[in-house]
């Protein structure tokens, strides 16, 4: 079977209103490069007209091919089956909502081949709200402090990889994955490809506010023990604070034969043990929930049917 130079898999979710342009774009981009190219758009489970459009594009350009997930399995996941079917030498990750611009592809490809296995997209700015754009940067900065591994700070998933680092991610197990997270983990030659954001044209973010957290939180646990190392320390603090306080009325019981009056020493305390026990609880139960997704290995994706995508068969990831 012949493989393509380059493989963009892009992940959609109820993208209709732009769908059509992010192809014709991505299309006319790769085509200043090469005619050796395929596009794997991944429907996350649309109840838009997002696959009709798909599909009717597909009708008129031979290179597009779609891949139908049996239910929403959410972004990272439709970009991890998209990587399993990618049969280039070279697969690019890319959402529809073209704030990451498909005229760059071709650059970034050119930048792997002068050796890198990774060509990773760098925010250098971003158009979006002032709140939302403060948030992102303290995300990026925390995640980089506490992950175990190196990630870049202002990476996303739009990225060139090659074949051997695909294969790698495509070996992994995990549930719940964070492909960025996961990209810094398997190493190889990796370097960032500094460009400017634009706000979304038309449409809307799938991502809503609980799934900005899910997504962040997911990115620490994934990339970090840190959070389980300090409920201990917070532990250690809190039980220092009650040995010290228990030093100090012993000493005004021995020197000044008193003793603390009233409730409020015991309300301090049993708060102070208390919420130390409940974030240490609380901590400790992500985790717990992480281990039992990676103990049931339901598949990260269910792929129901495919559209012009060559000898393959509606499958599942595990």
């Amino acid at each position: 079977m012949h493989r393509a130079c380059l493989s963009v898999v892009v992940p959609v979710f109820n993208e209709s209103e732009v769908i059509t342009d992010s192809l014709g774009r991505l299309e006319a981009a790769l085509a200043s490069i090469s005619s050796d190219f395929e596009i794997i758009v991944v429907d996350d489970g649309s109840t838009d007209a997002t696959v009709t459009k798909v599909e009717q594009w597909i009708a008129s350009h031979p290179l597009v091919r779609l891949v139908s997930l049996s239910r929403n399995f959410g972004h990272q996941s439709a970009i991890t089956a998209g990587l399993t079917v990618a049969t280039g030498h070279y697969v690019a990750i890319i959402d529809a909502d073209l704030q990451d611009p498909p005229e760059l592809l071709p650059e970034m490809l050119s930048k792997a081949q002068e050796g890198y296995d990774v060509v990773y997209g760098v925010r250098r700015s971003r158009k979006a709200h002032a709140v939302k754009r403060v948030a992102y940067w303290c995300y990026y900065r925390l995640l980089r402090l506490v992950s175990e591994q190196i990630i870049p700070v202002d990476a996303g998933d739009f990225s060139v990889m090659s074949e051997q680092v695909v294969a790698e991610l495509n070996k992994l197990s995990e549930r719940g994955t964070f492909v960025r997270s996961l990209r810094s983990w398997v190493g190889f030659n990796q370097t960032g490809f500094p460009y400017d954001r634009p706000d979304r044209r038309r449409g809307k973010s799938k991502y809503s506010l609980r799934k900005l957290m899910d997504l962040a939180a997911n990115g620490i646990l994934s990339s970090s023990r840190l959070p389980l190392k300090l409920a201990i320390y917070l532990g250690l603090l809190v039980s220092a604070l009650g040995f010290l306080w228990a030093i100090k009325v012993l000493f005004v019981r021995i020197v000044f034969n008193t003793a603390p009056q009233g409730f409020s020493a015991t309300i301090i305390a049993i708060l102070l043990m208390g919420g130390a026990q409940l974030i240490a609880v609380g901590v400790l139960g992500f985790y717990v929930g992480r281990v039992l997704d990676q103990v049931e290995a339901r598949p990260n994706f269910i792929i129901s049917r495919t559209v012009n995508l060559p000898d393959h068969k509606s499958s599942s990831h595990t």
